[in-house]
């Protein structure tokens, strides 16, 4: 992806600078400046190219928060939110606190579990970059920074995660042990 962008931008930095020296020649000389169709038509054609390759690209759109059977029936929290470094310092423990200014400012989307369906879908199209899971689980957790608490994870919403890449649906996986995450194949 990196390396079809920087030809990408390459192609583009090499028309402009051929159509500037060109626009700079012709003031020099007092001649009326042009600029050829084709050099316009490469221009919007690479640029309309471009965005149709970058939308093609698989992101994430849904997140899929699914309960074992155990944690179905408890009453367990699940939020999804925006990824920050506060949301990644807080310890999850503390997260879930009433009032906690951390959980508050980051507009989380929950889901609850106990009466509800064991599977639930969550819409990330007003996210952007990485998108963080934090689940309120029953029983003693110990707190730790970042994806090392088991009960947080970060997800890419493109690119990989874990060395597979991202799905338009990616699957949250809710147990007494903590959280995962995996791809859901189309």
């Amino acid at each position: 992806m990196q390396r079809i962008f920087l030809t990408f931008l390459q192609v583009r930095i090499s028309l402009t600078f051929l159509l500037e020296a060109r626009v700079d020649f012709m003031q020099k000389k007092n001649c009326r400046i042009t600029i050829p169709k084709f050099i316009m038509k490469t221009h919007t054609l690479l640029l309309v190219s471009f965005a149709t390759f970058i939308t093609g690209c698989a992101s994430v759109k849904t997140i899929e928060v699914a309960a074992d059977g155990q944690m179905a029936s408890a009453s367990v929290r699940v939020d999804v939110v925006q990824d920050s470094s506060a949301v990644q310092s807080v310890p999850v423990s503390q997260y879930f606190l009433p009032g906690n200014p951390v959980r508050v400012g980051a507009h989380p989307t929950t889901v609850q579990f106990g009466s509800t369906p064991p599977t639930q879908s969550v819409s990330v199209s007003g996210m952007s970059g990485k998108v963080v899971v934090i689940a309120h689980l029953p029983g003693g957790h110990n707190d730790a920074p970042g994806d090392a608490d088991a009960r947080r994870k970060t997800i890419p919403l493109s690119g990989k995660y874990n060395g597979q890449k991202v799905t338009s649906t990616m699957r949250v996986n809710v147990s007494q042990g903590g959280i995962t995450v995996t791809p859901v194949s189309k």
